[in-house]
Protein backbone atom coordinates (compact mmCIF):
# COMPACT_ATOMS: atom_id res chain seq x y z
CA UNK A 1 0.00 0.00 0.00
CA UNK A 2 2.89 2.60 0.72
CA UNK A 3 4.55 1.83 -2.57
CA UNK A 4 0.77 2.93 -4.28
CA UNK A 5 1.04 6.27 -1.91
CA UNK A 6 4.35 7.01 -2.96
CA UNK A 7 4.10 6.53 -6.40
CA UNK A 8 0.31 9.00 -5.70
CA UNK A 9 3.08 11.18 -4.10
CA UNK A 10 5.16 11.27 -7.16
CA UNK A 11 2.89 11.20 -9.94
CA UNK A 12 0.28 13.80 -8.40
CA UNK A 13 -1.00 14.39 -12.12
CA UNK A 14 -2.74 11.24 -12.21
CA UNK A 15 -4.12 11.78 -9.05
CA UNK A 16 -7.32 13.88 -10.59
CA UNK A 17 -7.87 11.21 -13.08
CA UNK A 18 -8.36 8.35 -10.57
CA UNK A 19 -10.71 10.77 -8.44
CA UNK A 20 -12.73 11.04 -11.18
CA UNK A 21 -12.69 7.43 -11.87
CA UNK A 22 -14.14 6.72 -8.35
CA UNK A 23 -16.47 9.54 -7.69
CA UNK A 24 -18.52 8.42 -11.41
CA UNK A 25 -18.51 4.68 -9.80
CA UNK A 26 -19.36 5.72 -6.20
CA UNK A 27 -22.04 8.62 -7.57
CA UNK A 28 -25.24 9.66 -5.16
CA UNK A 29 -24.00 7.69 -2.24
CA UNK A 30 -22.50 4.18 -3.80
CA UNK A 31 -20.32 2.43 -1.77
CA UNK A 32 -17.83 -0.12 -3.17
CA UNK A 33 -19.00 -3.48 -3.39
CA UNK A 34 -17.71 -6.90 -5.42
CA UNK A 35 -20.55 -5.52 -8.11
CA UNK A 36 -18.90 -2.53 -8.80
CA UNK A 37 -15.60 -2.42 -7.54
CA UNK A 38 -14.72 -3.94 -10.94
CA UNK A 39 -15.13 -0.59 -12.40
CA UNK A 40 -12.33 1.29 -11.48
CA UNK A 41 -10.08 0.20 -13.75
CA UNK A 42 -7.87 3.42 -13.41
CA UNK A 43 -6.93 2.48 -10.37
CA UNK A 44 -6.61 -1.18 -11.18
CA UNK A 45 -4.21 -0.67 -13.91
CA UNK A 46 -2.58 2.11 -11.30
CA UNK A 47 -1.95 -0.59 -8.98
CA UNK A 48 -0.57 -3.26 -11.12
CA UNK A 49 1.44 -0.62 -12.82
CA UNK A 50 3.05 0.13 -8.94
CA UNK A 51 3.34 -3.89 -8.25
CA UNK A 52 5.32 -4.17 -11.70
CA UNK A 53 7.94 -1.88 -10.64
CA UNK A 54 7.76 -1.91 -6.76
CA UNK A 55 7.14 -5.55 -5.79
CA UNK A 56 7.29 -7.34 -2.94
CA UNK A 57 9.88 -9.64 -4.32
CA UNK A 58 12.19 -10.10 -6.68
CA UNK A 59 11.55 -13.46 -7.76
CA UNK A 60 8.42 -15.89 -7.38
CA UNK A 61 7.64 -19.59 -7.12
CA UNK A 62 10.66 -20.76 -5.62
CA UNK A 63 11.20 -24.68 -5.77
CA UNK A 64 13.87 -26.68 -4.16
CA UNK A 65 15.03 -29.56 -6.27
CA UNK A 66 13.77 -32.42 -4.22
CA UNK A 67 15.86 -34.95 -6.40
CA UNK A 68 18.22 -34.49 -9.49
CA UNK A 69 16.39 -32.72 -12.66
CA UNK A 70 18.08 -33.24 -16.06
CA UNK A 71 16.15 -30.57 -18.58
CA UNK A 72 16.01 -31.35 -22.28
CA UNK A 73 18.71 -28.71 -22.98
CA UNK A 74 21.06 -31.61 -20.99
CA UNK A 75 21.31 -28.48 -18.03
CA UNK A 76 21.42 -30.22 -14.04
CA UNK A 77 19.17 -29.33 -11.78
CA UNK A 78 21.26 -31.03 -8.46
CA UNK A 79 19.01 -32.47 -5.51
CA UNK A 80 18.71 -29.11 -2.73
CA UNK A 81 19.13 -26.37 -5.32
CA UNK A 82 16.36 -23.43 -5.22
CA UNK A 83 15.38 -22.44 -8.59
CA UNK A 84 12.51 -19.46 -8.60
CA UNK A 85 11.43 -16.74 -11.13
CA UNK A 86 12.62 -13.51 -11.70
CA UNK A 87 9.43 -11.56 -11.79
CA UNK A 88 11.15 -8.50 -10.82
CA UNK A 89 13.54 -8.90 -13.89
CA UNK A 90 10.71 -10.02 -16.67
CA UNK A 91 8.39 -7.02 -15.06
CA UNK A 92 11.07 -4.53 -16.63
CA UNK A 93 11.83 -6.12 -19.87
CA UNK A 94 11.26 -4.17 -23.09
CA UNK A 95 10.76 -7.35 -24.82
CA UNK A 96 7.39 -7.83 -23.02
CA UNK A 97 6.87 -4.15 -22.02
CA UNK A 98 8.15 -2.22 -25.02
CA UNK A 99 11.23 0.29 -24.76
CA UNK A 100 9.46 2.13 -21.80
CA UNK A 101 9.52 -0.99 -19.51
CA UNK A 102 11.63 0.94 -17.07
CA UNK A 103 9.14 4.01 -16.61
CA UNK A 104 6.24 4.48 -14.44
CA UNK A 105 2.87 4.36 -16.94
CA UNK A 106 -0.02 4.44 -14.39
CA UNK A 107 -2.13 3.51 -17.23
CA UNK A 108 -0.74 1.14 -18.92
CA UNK A 109 -3.03 -1.75 -18.73
CA UNK A 110 -6.16 -0.16 -19.97
CA UNK A 111 -7.64 -1.18 -23.26
CA UNK A 112 -4.45 -2.74 -24.45
CA UNK A 113 -5.23 -4.52 -28.30
CA UNK A 114 -5.96 -7.67 -28.72
CA UNK A 115 -5.70 -9.09 -24.66
CA UNK A 116 -8.98 -9.16 -23.04
CA UNK A 117 -9.81 -6.82 -20.49
CA UNK A 118 -10.34 -10.03 -17.93
CA UNK A 119 -6.61 -10.30 -18.51
CA UNK A 120 -5.57 -6.98 -17.25
CA UNK A 121 -7.39 -7.18 -13.60
CA UNK A 122 -5.23 -6.31 -11.41
CA UNK A 123 -6.02 -10.00 -9.83
CA UNK A 124 -5.74 -11.74 -12.99
CA UNK A 125 -2.96 -14.51 -13.19
CA UNK A 126 -2.48 -14.62 -17.51
CA UNK A 127 -0.27 -11.86 -19.05
CA UNK A 128 2.88 -11.48 -18.86
CA UNK A 129 3.33 -10.85 -14.52
CA UNK A 130 4.21 -13.49 -12.40
CA UNK A 131 3.59 -11.92 -9.07
CA UNK A 132 0.82 -13.82 -8.02
CA UNK A 133 2.36 -17.32 -9.91
CA UNK A 134 0.42 -19.18 -12.68
CA UNK A 135 -1.70 -22.15 -12.73
CA UNK A 136 -1.77 -24.44 -9.43
CA UNK A 137 0.85 -22.60 -8.36
CA UNK A 138 -1.20 -19.15 -8.42
CA UNK A 139 -2.16 -17.66 -5.07
CA UNK A 140 -5.47 -18.10 -4.03
CA UNK A 141 -5.70 -15.45 -1.17
CA UNK A 142 -4.91 -12.57 -3.99
CA UNK A 143 -8.42 -11.99 -4.70
CA UNK A 144 -9.49 -11.04 -0.81
CA UNK A 145 -6.02 -8.83 -0.72
CA UNK A 146 -6.01 -7.21 -4.00
CA UNK A 147 -9.94 -6.09 -3.70
CA UNK A 148 -8.90 -4.80 -0.15
CA UNK A 149 -6.38 -3.04 -1.15
CA UNK A 150 -8.09 -1.52 -3.69
CA UNK A 151 -10.88 -0.65 -1.54
CA UNK A 152 -8.27 1.13 0.82
CA UNK A 153 -6.52 2.71 -2.20
CA UNK A 154 -10.10 4.04 -3.74
CA UNK A 155 -10.76 5.79 0.02
CA UNK A 156 -7.61 7.36 0.22
CA UNK A 157 -7.58 8.77 -3.43
CA UNK A 158 -10.97 9.93 -2.86
CA UNK A 159 -10.24 11.71 0.20
CA UNK A 160 -6.50 13.21 0.18
CA UNK A 161 -4.44 14.73 -1.92
CA UNK A 162 -0.47 13.63 -1.56
CA UNK A 163 2.74 14.93 -3.02
CA UNK A 164 6.43 15.02 -2.46
CA UNK A 165 7.99 17.71 -0.48
CA UNK A 166 9.33 20.33 -3.38
CA UNK A 167 12.42 19.48 -5.24
CA UNK A 168 11.93 15.91 -2.82
CA UNK A 169 12.59 12.30 -4.94
CA UNK A 170 10.35 9.18 -4.25
CA UNK A 171 12.06 7.49 -1.43
CA UNK A 172 14.21 4.41 -2.92
CA UNK A 173 12.99 0.89 -1.57
CA UNK A 174 15.00 -1.21 0.47
CA UNK A 175 15.99 -4.19 -0.93
CA UNK A 176 16.69 -7.05 1.66
CA UNK A 177 17.89 -10.53 -0.10
CA UNK A 178 14.94 -11.27 -2.95
CA UNK A 179 13.07 -8.77 -1.16
CA UNK A 180 11.73 -5.18 -1.81
CA UNK A 181 10.44 -3.02 1.02
CA UNK A 182 9.12 0.81 1.05
CA UNK A 183 10.98 3.02 2.43
CA UNK A 184 8.58 4.04 5.61
CA UNK A 185 11.25 7.22 5.83
CA UNK A 186 10.14 9.07 3.30
CA UNK A 187 8.12 12.28 3.68
CA UNK A 188 5.06 13.07 1.92
CA UNK A 189 2.52 16.40 1.82
CA UNK A 190 -0.66 15.46 2.23
CA UNK A 191 -4.13 17.30 2.39
CA UNK A 192 -7.91 17.32 2.29
CA UNK A 193 -9.13 16.24 -1.73
CA UNK A 194 -10.94 18.95 -3.30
Amino acid sequence: MMQCIYDLATYPEYQKSLREEIRTVLFNGATLSLQNIGMLRKVDSFMKEVLRLSPGTLVVMARKALVEVKLSDELTIPRGVTVAMPSYALNQDPNIYGPDATEFKPFRFLDVPDVPSSSLAFESVSGPGLDFGRGKASCPGRYIALWTMKVILARFIQRYEVRLQDGAQRPVNIEAGVHKIANLGGNIMIRLAP
